[in-house]
C-alpha cells in the first residue's frame, strides 16, 4: 500500500481577471473542479467576488458538504452542492467552475454565489 502526502492544488480567474456580467454565451471552459472526485474530508477554499468560503466534502457522491464563510454562513452548516451556473442559464451538477455562481441548497433554501474567482483544495 501506497502513502501519499497531501496534495494542494489551486486554480483561479487570473487569466480573465474581469468576467464581463452582460457577456449573453457562457466564459471559455475553466477549471472545473467535481465534488464526486473528491475524497470525503477533502477542505475547499472557494474565493468569490465577494466573500471566501470554506467547505468540507462530507459525502462527494450525494455532494453533502459543510459551508462556511461570509455573512449568510457565519457558522459552518449542511449543505448539498448543486452545481455551477452561468447567469441562471444552465447548471453543472456537482461542478465548481471559475466565473460560474456556486449553487447550493441549504436547509432554507437556495443560495446562488457571485461568480468563482477561485478554488483551492487539500486533499488527503
Amino acid at each position: 500500500m501506497t502513502t501519499r502526502a497531501p496534495q494542494t492544488a489551486v486554480a483561479s480567474s487570473a487569466e480573465s481577471e474581469d468576467v464581463d456580467p452582460t457577456l449573453s454565451s457562457p466564459p471559455p471552459r475553466q477549471p472545473a473542479l467535481r465534488i464526486d472526485e473528491l475524497a470525503p474530508g477533502a477542505h475547499l477554499v472557494i474565493r468569490t467576488e465577494t466573500v471566501v468560503y470554506q467547505m468540507t466534502i462530507l459525502d462527494p457522491h450525494t455532494r453533502q458538504a459543510v459551508v462556511s464563510g461570509g455573512p449568510l454562513f457565519p457558522t459552518p452548516i449542511g449543505v448539498q452542492v448543486e452545481g455551477c451556473s452561468w447567469q441562471g442559464m444552465f447548471l453543472e451538477i456537482g461542478g465548481i467552475c471559475i466565473g460560474c455562481s456556486l449553487e447550493l441548497r441549504t436547509p432554507h433554501g437556495l443560495v446562488v454565489t457571485a461568480p468563482v474567482r477561485s478554488i483551492g483544495y487539500v486533499q488527503h
